[in-house]
């Protein structure tokens, strides 16, 4: 019993976290469903990528312009892992600013490519 308890344990240490951890003061909020479903179809048809929005969970971080995201002061924030999108809440209801990180949330790719930011979104995106 001791050596099977001892291997779950070393099991354990080697496993992430089944969530990342939200940036600080982040809760939950959900937008008003037809713009945001509106804004997901605009994005998928200027990136030609498609995906499914109802697996975003939306968070705002209430009372910020910013907010502290890896020693960087970010307005927003795509987490592939947990599929979340995080606002400070000045920006949390910008159509550019959400579209931004739905737009991070479909090409999946790191940083901003400078294809899909600025030649196929440009006009949709901030």
């Amino acid at each position: 019993m001791r050596m099977l308890l001892m291997a779950v344990s070393i099991a354990m240490l080697g496993c992430e976290l089944p969530t990342q951890p939200l940036p600080i003061g982040a809760v939950p909020y959900a937008p008003n469903p037809e713009s945001v479903a509106i804004w997901w179809r605009q994005v998928e048809e200027c990136s030609g990528m498609r995906g499914d929005l109802s697996k975003i969970n939306f968070y705002i971080v209430p009372d910020a312009t910013t907010f502290q995201w890896e020693s960087r002061a970010v307005i927003g924030l795509w987490m592939e892992r947990d599929r979340r999108i995080v606002l400070a809440a000045d920006f949390a209801f910008r159509e550019r600013n959400v579209r931004h990180e739905m737009l991070h949330a479909l090409i999946r790719l790191p940083g901003h490519p400078r294809e899909f930011f600025l030649q196929r979104c440009g006009g949709i995106v901030d």
